[in-house]
């Protein structure tokens, strides 16, 4: 059986630290992670038709919840309502962010 073990020395009284076993994946990641993929697809005319972000909702302090789909023709809605569906979800959790990397 192993152990991780290591100690901390706090700089200052009364300070406030936080330690994570996985890195952190914030919403501001995920925003510009999304752009990215926006801009790669302005960049490249094949990702135009595959790729769409939309607004799924407001979350309760108030961040956007996202819904990317992505498809062939994604525009297209007379196709895209015959297709079936296969739906991925990450991060239910405040401390899940690992799922936000494997999403």
């Amino acid at each position: 059986m192993n152990t991780l073990t290591f100690s901390y020395t706090f700089e200052y009284d009364n300070d406030i630290v936080f330690f994570s076993y996985f890195q952190p994946y914030t919403y501001e990641d995920l925003k510009d992670y999304i752009w990215s993929l926006e801009k790669r697809k302005d960049e490249c005319a094949p990702l135009r038709n595959m790729l769409k972000v939309q607004k799924l909702c407001d979350s309760i302090q108030g961040n956007t919840c996202y819904v990317l789909t992505v498809s062939e023709n994604v525009n297209d809605m007379q196709a895209n309502s015959q297709k079936q569906v296969i739906m991925m979800t990450g991060r239910v959790h405040p401390g899940e962010a690992n799922s936000s990397f494997m999403i």
